[in-house]
Formats: structure tokens, C-alpha cells, sequence
């Protein structure tokens, strides 16, 4: 049921992650800028966690790069490739979730075979929060 999902609450570190992505992206933010961390908090109206946070985050998606004298630079990557990461990025995850549908797939298969429709609601519910819609017909007609 739609009321028993609860609201997920979006953290600051994601917000900040969000706004510092789409800076970087429409070069808000100038390509091989030291970037400091308080300034990006006092405008984001936030504290310098979510921040430090969001940035590890790009640093990850090769979007800013954490230098050794302890400084922070914006990618000097093109925009297309920015994007072309971002793309690859996606496919990943993309792929990760097939692979996690198919698991809990199989898990609910197998709660079915043995009788426990218990357990495959479950596991169903779960599958349905996760966002992973991808459930073949046949389970359908079993369930």
C-alpha cells in the first residue's frame, strides 16, 4: 500500500551534492577553480559537512579533485565529458540494479516454491520501495 511506504527525506548532503553538480556542469563553478568549502556552505545555507560531503562525492565522479596541499579544483574536464562520465555512471548502477532485481527475483521465487507467501510479500514490498520495478509477468501469475 501506498501509505505503509514512508516519505524519504532528502539530506543536506544530497541537496548540496545536486546544487555543486549542476554549478560544475553549467560552469557555475569555472573549470580549474580552487573551490573552498565555507564559501560553498554560506551559499548553499548550510553547514560545511553536506558539503565536504557532496564534494567527495564529485571527487568520485572525477567532478573535482581533492589536491594533496588540501585544496579543492573543479574538474577541468569538458562538459562532454562530464557528461560521458555521468553516462557511464548510470549504465553502472543501472546494471547493479538488474542484478539486484534478479536476486530478490529468485528469492521470492523460491519463497513461493516453498510456501511461504509470507516471506515472498516481503521481500516483494521491499523490492516495490527499492524503486526496482522490474518483475517479470510470470511472477505475476504466481503470486
Amino acid at each position: 500500500m501506498i501509505l505503509d511506504t514512508p516519505i524519504k527525506k532528502q539530506s543536506l548532503q544530497k541537496m548540496a551534492y545536486q546544487s555543486l553538480r549542476q554549478a560544475i556542469l553549467e560552469r557555475e563553478i569555472e573549470l580549474g577553480a580552487v573551490i573552498k568549502i565555507s564559501k560553498l556552505a554560506e551559499k548553499l545555507n548550510v553547514s560545511t559537512m553536506p558539503v565536504r560531503e557532496a564534494l567527495r562525492q564529485l571527487e568520485v565522479e572525477s567532478m573535482v579533485s581533492f589536491n594533496s596541499n588540501k585544496s579543492i579544483v573543479a574538474s577541468r574536464l569538458s562538459r562532454d565529458e562530464l557528461h560521458d562520465i555521468y553516462d557511464l555512471r548510470i549504465f553502472s548502477e543501472s546494471e547493479k540494479a538488474v542484478t539486484r532485481a534478479n536476486r530478490e527475483h529468485t528469492l521470492i521465487l523460491d519463497a513461493l516454491r516453498n510456501g511461504d507467501r509470507a516471506k515472498a510479500k516481503k521481500v516483494l514490498r521491499k523490492h516495490l520501495r527499492n524503486g526496482l520495478w522490474v518483475i517479470e509477468s510470470h511472477l505475476e501469475t504466481v503470486v
